[in-house]
C-alpha cells in the first residue's frame, strides 16, 4: 500500500485496515430476462476472462450463442467437468503446472536430504516457501500464495517436527524409537508405534509402516494373507450360526442362555447328542462349527505370532539404519 493513499486527509495515517480493504460480498445481480426466457447472460461468461486467455478453446467447446447477450450449452451439464479436463488446452495446463511444482521440488529435494544436526529448521522453511513463491509468481490460473499456504500448512501439521528432530539429534538418532515411560501414578496416554514384550515405543520421524514396506514387504504380506484366511472362516462361522442357529434351526439347542453358540456351549450340546442315533445331522454341524472354531483360533494365533516376530524385526532395523537409509 503507497505511503501517499495513508497519508492521504481522508485516512490521516489511520491504519485500522477496512478503510483499505473492502470485506464486502460482491452483489449477486439477478438476469430477469435470462430466468424468464432462459440462457446464459454472456456478461457472467465475460466474468471468467483470466479462464478463457488461458482456455478459448474451451469456451468455444462449452458454449454456443442462443441469442444476442446470452449463450446456451453445447454439452450436457453433466459432462462439463469430462470436457473440460479432456481438452487439450486444459491437459497443456495442467502438465505446465506439475512440471512447475517438480522443478521446485527437484531443485528442493537435495537441501532438505542435506538437514544436518545444528541447522535452523525456521531459515530451511523461509528458503522453501520464498523459492515456491518465485516458482509459482508467473503461473497461470495458481495463485502462488495458495500453493505456498499449502506448504506452510504441512509445515505446522507435520514437517517442522521432523525437521527439529534431525536438526537437534541427526538423522539417525532422531529415527530411533523413543521408549514410552509411563508414570509410577498413571500410564501415559501417549499411543505407541509398536510394542516389544512390555515396552512401548514411539517412531517420531520413521514410522514402522515405511520400515516394513521397505524391508519386510514380504513378511506383511504373509501376515495379511493369514488375517484374510481368518476373516473368511470368521465369516463361514456367522454364516452357520445364521443359517441353523434359528429358533428352529438344527443348531437351536446348542446356544447358551444368552442366545449365542459358543465352543462352549456347542462343545457341551455335542456331549449330550454323542449318543443319539437320531441326531447325526445335528452332530455334524455341531462338528463343522467346531472345526471352524479352532480354525479361526490357529489362523488367529499364528497371524499373532507373525505380527511379533515382523515387529521384533522392526525394531532391531531401527539400530542398524545408516544415515542414508
Amino acid at each position: 500500500m503507497p505511503l501517499a493513499e495513508i497519508s492521504d486527509p481522508k485516512n490521516d495515517f489511520n491504519l485500522n485496515l477496512p478503510r483499505y480493504i473492502d470485506a464486502s460480498e460482491p452483489e449477486d445481480i439477478q438476469d430477469v430476462a435470462g430466468h424468464l426466457r432462459g440462457g446464459i447472460p454472456v456478461r457472467d461468461l465475460e466474468a471468467l476472462a483470466p479462464y478463457w486467455q488461458v482456455f478459448p478453446g474451451v469456451r468455444e467447446v462449452l458454449f454456443k450463442e442462443m441469442r444476442p447477450g446470452y449463450s446456451d450449452l453445447r454439452v450436457p451439464a453433466g459432462d462439463i467437468t469430462t470436457t473440460i479436463f479432456g481438452h487439450a488446452e486444459f491437459g497443456a495446463w495442467s502438465a505446465l503446472t506439475k512440471k512447475l511444482y517438480a522443478r521446485w521440488r527437484g531443485e528442493s529435494a537435495p537441501g532438505l536430504r542435506a538437514i544436518a544436526k545444528g541447522d535452523k529448521p525456521k531459515l530451511l522453511i523461509e528458503e522453501l516457501s520464498e523459492a515456491l513463491l518465485a516458482t509459482f509468481g508467473k503461473a497461470k490460473l495458481v495463485d502462488p500464495y495458495d500453493v505456498y499456504q499449502h506448504l506452510l500448512d504441512y509445515w505446522s501439521e507435520a514437517m517442522q517436527d521432523d525437521v527439529y528432530l534431525v536438526a537437534g539429534d541427526g538423522w539417525r538418532e532422531a529415527a530411533k524409537p523413543r521408549q514410552i515411560v509411563d508414570d509410577k501414578d498413571k500410564k501415559s496416554k501417549e499411543k505407541p508405534d509398536f510394542t516389544v514384550g512390555k515396552l512401548k515405543f514411539k517412531a517420531e520421524l520413521l514410522p514402522p509402516a515405511l520400515v516394513i514396506a521397505r524391508d519386510f514387504a514380504a513378511d506383511q504380506a504373509a501376515i495379511d494373507a493369514l488375517e484374510s484366511e481368518a476373516s473368511a472362516v470368521a465369516q463361514a462361522i456367522e454364516e452357520l450360526a445364521e443359517e441353523h442357529g434359528g429358533e428352529d434351526g438344527v443348531l437351536a439347542e446348542a446356544k447358551n442362555d444368552k442366545d449365542k453358540l459358543t465352543k462352549a456351549s456347542v462343545s457341551a450340546r455335542l456331549k449330550e447328542v454323542k449318543d443319539d442315533v437320531d441326531a447325526a445331522d445335528e452332530r455334524k454341524l455341531l462338528g463343522d462349527y467346531l472345526a471352524l472354531v479352532e480354525k479361526e483360533a490357529a489362523l488367529s494365533a499364528k497371524a499373532g505370532a507373525a505380527r511379533e516376530a515382523l515387529t521384533a524385526k522392526v525394531a532391531a532395523r531401527y539400530g542398524k539404519l545408516t544415515e542414508e537409509e
